[in-house]
């Protein structure tokens, strides 16, 4: 997550995000954006619940949720699935990220995040955050093989967070 005095950015949300946000003393009422990398269980799976668990609280903020097209027509059919119209009362909308590199995904007063498309089983994105009142930026990879693409998203980064099942 990245956070700010206005907002709370969460990338991806496996397993249970309602819990994540208790254990590191965020407010989930300040969520703002979701950023979808891609469809796959094991960053997907836990946005039903945390849906849910927000539209059950009364919540008024809207939610704005960022993923490529594939993504985010997959998560609309899963959220379809568990009738999420009939409990969610707040506005949810969603933001197609451009399948190219240094796609714009979102600035704020505090952040910049961009994407580039990475090389997985399934479409998938990296992701840069660049800091703006530091200067300071991280790429988190997402799942990926080695690819031109990621390197030169992370071409000088201060952190570079690779997610990797391989060599």
């Amino acid at each position: 997550a990245l956070v700010s005095d206005d907002r709370i950015i969460l990338v991806d949300a496996p397993g249970n995000p309602i819990v994540r946000f208790q254990q590191a003393g965020l407010d989930r009422d300040q969520l703002t954006d979701l950023i979808v990398t891609h469809y796959h269980p094991d960053h997907v799976s836990g946005i039903p619940l945390m849906m849910m668990a927000l539209g059950l609280t009364d919540r008024d903020n809207p939610l704005m949720i960022h993923g490529l097209n594939v993504s985010i027509d997959y998560l609309m059919k899963m959220l379809e699935l568990f009738q999420w119209n009939s409990w969610r009362k707040f506005l949810v909308t969603f933001q197609i990220i451009a399948e190219e590199e240094k796609a714009a995904v979102l600035e704020t007063d505090d952040f910049i995040i961009t994407s580039t498309p990475v090389q997985h089983f399934v479409p998938n994105i990296g992701l840069k955050f660049e800091s703006k009142t530091t200067g300071k930026s991280i790429v988190y990879s997402s799942d990926t093989a080695p690819v031109d693409s990621l390197v030169e998203l992370a071409k000088d980064v201060d952190i570079l967070i690779h997610e990797a099942a391989g060599a």
